[in-house]
């Protein structure tokens, strides 16, 4: 049974932003802008330094409008876990003396309320369920047209320096997935729909939908087995595959398209 392996893709789509940020903190360590450290360093900042790191924070925060909506209803309606993460933002500025960029502070903010609050958005309506794989899917459209070797690495939940500057070109896309999340997590509060798990039925029907719609066997192979193929994929194959993985998705029936879009977040929720 391929219920697990056959959502792999759909967790990376979740997971990649957390490994994308995970994957920045090592590229900022290797090139020594975080590396060193000193004594003075490991001491506890001093409260001038957080009030002046909290002013930086807060300021990189309202740089990006695209973003404002989002960490407005997060302070909003999930108030501790707002000031949870902006004082892990505001540590973080002291310490090393600057803010980060605003789109290290959007997906930092997503991973952590994903692990916090994921879950909710696993019963929230239809509606709502279809609006985050919808805005993955643009995500995943806009990556593909802007180069391939991002999407790529994305579909694999991992991210380059390219990753994080197509970001900062596409800040609206962006923010409208972080909003697409926490509308779902805030709706599925309300609604709390219980959703079966995806059967090997369903699965089934998504590979024969996947091969209709012009999808080989080594690409749905990777997609539902996780396979790797010899040789491997191109960048420009994987990223049309994950294209057509999410769009042949939203054409399922609506039962099995929403049976493995909570399944998906649920395991989003425990990465």
């Amino acid at each position: 049974m391929h219920i697990l392996r056959t959502v792999l893709l759909v967790i990376a789509l979740g997971a990649s932003l957390f490994l994308g940020w995970r994957f920045y903190e090592t590229v900022k360590s290797t090139r020594g802008v975080d590396g060193a450290t000193t004594a003075e360093g490991n001491l506890q900042p001093t409260p001038d330094k957080l009030a002046a790191a909290r002013r930086d924070v807060e300021k990189t925060l309202k740089q990006s409008p695209e973003f404002a909506g989002y960490f407005a209803s997060l302070d909003k309606n999930y108030p501790s876990d707002y000031m949870r993460i902006l004082a892990g933002f505001i540590g973080r500025a002291a310490k090393s003396g600057r803010a980060e960029t605003p789109d290290y502070y959007i997906t930092e903010a997503m991973r952590a309320l994903r692990q916090s609050r994921g879950i909710l958005a696993t019963k929230a309506s239809d509606a709502a369920l279809q609006r985050i794989f919808e805005q993955q899917f643009e995500m995943v459209s806009a990556m593909e047209a802007a180069d391939p070797r991002i999407c790529a690495e994305f579909l694999h939940g991992g991210a380059s320096d390219g990753f994080f500057e197509f970001l900062r070109t596409h800040r609206a896309l962006m923010g409208s997935l972080a909003r697409a999340g926490l509308d779902a997590m805030l709706d599925g509060q309300q609604q709390k729909i219980e959703r079966a798990t995806p059967g090997e039925a369903d699965f089934t029907t998504l590979d024969g939908a996947l091969q209709a719609n012009g999808l080989d066997r080594p690409q749905i192979e990777t997609l539902l087995d996780a396979k790797v193929q010899d040789p491997p994929l191109s960048d420009t194959s994987l990223c049309r595959a994950g294209r057509v993985y999410l769009e042949t998705l939203s054409a399922l029936p609506e039962d099995i398209k929403m049976r493995i879009y909570a399944l998906a977040l649920t395991l989003q929720s425990r990465t």
